[in-house]
């Protein structure tokens, strides 16, 4: 089986390399090029002389010239012994899950659990989790953790959360940068780097350095539209694909079962129709779409405006309510629904994994999932698709941990065949079985004897908490734990296409950036609220970008157009 899952591995970095578009990124999501390079990890060194050309009778005939340039060069990857330290090592982490996930497990246990343990025992390296904080607060904590000096041995999501980014983490002197150690200590990491162009130029950056391992993800979405079915059902309804015949079906379920938000709005403003707009609007974090190889703020396409229009109209005939400034989560709307509060909301595949109808207090409720809902129905969106092949997990190592090499070779084992089966499955006989050559999840996962569910259970008894991995295909569909699971995936995929376009600013810019785009989220937040609530008339729409320019967004996008066009040579 271990042979079996290196195969997988390796044949999904080839097919990820002939099939790459590109992948969303922190600061920008856009259409996009053919396939880009990815980064070169670092440069060969320079011969010493250079010999003098063979003629082709020395060297040998035209076709066996052609044929020694065609064949491809074989790269020979060392191996590191395990465990890294001949005895056991304490070293410290800090980082970040799910506020479920951490509402759920007791973290002093959470060292104990046999997945870790087994991780331990393997390496050598005994990880101190007890510091790990809520997704929610984990930034404020970096930050402040970083400007107080006193740093453990590994930071996870790091460069994602951190305001200057990787570069920023490597300038600033709080981590290392792992490129030079992989030759020598990751050889499993770096094979999947050579192999897999798209997974390389999402965890390089433009300049080759390597400051945060990440998780590298089998395909997915980011969920979509959920509404109940048995409302439909009841009220003579079908399934609504355009806006108009959403209208209707919100009006009805406003009227019919009293639910004071008939949609679900986050305070973002996001809402199950950004993917129908194709547009990321999220007044929390400026993004950017690119036209013709030009950066354009998602604020001024035209979608957003009516995006925006749309929600106003809702607002004003009560299709959901002030309650929204308080929504943080998709996972508020799930416990709407559970109580008959909304009908319609965003939210992921977790949701059909069958925990909801045990929760909701309609015996009768049925939820479905909703192919994006759009101007014709027909419309394709490229955000929320497949996006990057990377997850949230990711690790960097800080300059403060004084074991750097051994540390690559703890990152490397999470790369090899024992630690993708141990993160992705646990540990044979307690939550997974072999059935036919192919692992099965046991009880332990699927029907939690202490009551977590799936997620969280996964969470806890295999290594996908915070450490990154290898993520198969087979792995991904595991975690369907129903059928309507698959199924949820299948129709929000059907009407979308993979994200593309990804580039990072430098520590310089994101400095630059960061201290502008501050006071112009706020001012956005404030005012696209305003309008949504009509406090502030959506015909002001334009006179607002204007004032926008004010406030140096003309800059903010300088600063994007020179980051892309030093990725893609414009």
């Amino acid at each position: 089986m271990k042979h079996r899952i290196l195969a997988l591995m390796l044949a999904a970095g080839m097919l990820l390399a002939l099939t790459a578009c590109g992948g969303a990124a922190q600061s920008a999501s856009a259409e996009a090029p053919d396939q880009a390079e990815a980064s070169a990890p670092e440069e060969a060194a320079a011969p010493e002389a250079v010999p003098e050309p063979e003629t082709a009778a020395e060297s040998g005939s035209a076709e066996e010239i052609s044929a020694a340039e065609e064949a491809p060069v074989e790269i020979e990857y060392g191996e590191v012994t395990y465990p890294v330290f001949e005895d056991t090592q304490d070293m410290s982490i800090f980082g970040s899950a799910s506020a479920q996930f951490l509402g759920s497990v007791d973290m002093s246990l959470y060292s104990q659990t046999a997945a870790v343990q087994a991780l331990e025992e393997a390496t050598g390296v005994r990880l101190d989790y007890s510091s790990m904080t809520n997704d929610d607060v984990y930034q404020e904590k970096l930050t402040l953790m970083i400007a107080s000096g006193d740093y453990p041995d590994f930071f996870c999501k790091a460069p994602d959360y951190y305001a200057s980014g990787a570069a920023g983490l490597l300038e600033e002197d709080v981590c290392i940068d792992i490129a030079p150690y992989l030759d020598e200590h990751a050889p499993d990491l770096k094979r999947l780097l050579d192999e897999d162009t798209e997974y390389a130029e999402n965890v390089y950056t433009d300049n080759g350095e390597l400051v945060g391992v990440k998780m590298r993800a089998a395909p997915t979405t980011d969920g979509g539209g959920i509404i109940r079915q048995d409302w439909l059902e009841e009220q003579g309804l079908d399934m609504p694909e355009t806006f108009d015949q959403l209208h209707d079906v919100l009006l009805t379920f406003k009227d019919a079962y009293g639910c004071a938000n008939a949609i679900g709005v986050l305070s973002s403003l996001g809402s199950p129709l950004t993917f129908g707009f194709n547009i990321k609007l999220d007044t929390n974090n400026f993004s950017f779409v690119v036209h013709d190889g030009k950066v354009c703020p998602t604020i001024e396409e035209l979608a957003s405006r009516e995006y925006i229009e749309l929600l106003a109209q809702y607002y004003s005939e009560g299709l959901f309510n002030s309650d929204f400034l308080a929504n943080y989560s998709p996972m508020m709307f799930d416990q709407m629904a559970c109580t008959n509060e909304t009908g319609f909301w965003q939210s992921g595949r977790m949701s059909f994994n069958g925990m909801f109808e045990s929760y909701i207090q309609d015996d009768n409720a049925v939820i479905a999932p909703v192919k994006d809902i759009s101007k014709t129905g027909k419309e394709t969106s490229n955000i929320g698709g497949t996006g990057t092949p990377v997850g949230k997990n990711s690790i960097s190592i800080t300059t403060q941990n004084e074991y750097p090499e051994q540390s690559v070779e703890f990152i490397n084992y999470m790369f090899t065949e024992e630690g993708i089966e141990l993160a992705n499955y646990g540990v044979e006989g307690q939550t997974f079985e072999y059935v036919d050559g192919e692992p099965v999840y046991t009880d332990m996962i699927l029907n939690n004897p202490d009551g977590f569910n799936s997620n969280v259970a996964r969470s806890l008894y295999t290594l996908n908490a915070f450490l990154p991995y290898f993520q198969p295909q087979a792995a991904l569909e595991m975690t369907f734990t129903s059928p309507r699971m698959a199924e949820a995936e299948e129709i929000w995929m059907s009407t979308r296409s993979p994200e593309e376009y990804t580039w990072t600013l430098s520590s310089a810019e994101a400095e630059e950036y960061n201290a502008l785009i501050s006071a112009i989220n706020t001012s956005i937040q404030e005012n696209l609220t305003a309008m949504v609530m009509g406090q502030k008339p959506t015909e002001d729409w334009d006179s607002y970008i204007d004032s926008l320019y004010d406030m140096d967004l003309q800059r903010c996008i300088d600063l994007q157009q020179q980051a892309f066009d030093r990725k893609y040579g414009g």
